[in-house]
């Protein structure tokens, strides 16, 4: 029975995910640039820190309102090589349940889709930057 408990806990606290990745059309690190689209009030930033840290340039949307990773406003979405769009979020007690997409803007086919059920938001955080780091980079 505890055996039983403990696999349920276990389950519980890792929550369930999909990632669906395809690979892509190598990039220069000129078109190493992001458009967020659809999240949450302050998550934008915490994605945006990570994208940044991971040499990307971010760009990003919330509530109609053009915000970009420094001082300069720019279209995002005009400039941008992918776009990652928060397609569906709901709150699950302290958890989340949505999905995320990447879509690669220069062909408007989808990347990946990440849908998750009963996630932190630094589970989804990192799932996002694992698949950023897919898109091989040339020099």
């Amino acid at each position: 029975m505890k055996k039983i408990f403990s696999l349920i806990l276990c389950l519980v606290l890792l929550g369930c995910s999909s990632v669906n990745t395809k690979t892509t059309v190598p990039i220069t690190k000129a078109e190493k640039t992001v458009y967020l689209s659809d999240f949450p009030a302050g998550w934008e930033v915490d994605f945006e820190e990570m994208l940044h840290d991971n040499g990307w340039e971010v760009f990003a949307v919330l509530n109609s309102i053009e915000n970009t990773h420094g001082d300069s406003k720019k279209k995002g979405q005009d400039r941008a090589t992918f776009l990652i769009e928060l397609v569906y979020i709901k709150p699950d007690l302290f958890l989340w349940i949505g999905t995320v997409r990447v879509i690669d803007l220069r062909t408007g086919k989808r990347v990946s889709t990440y849908s998750f059920d009963g996630v932190m938001k630094s589970t989804i955080l990192k799932e996002v930057e694992k698949i950023m780091k897919t898109i091989k980079v040339t020099n």
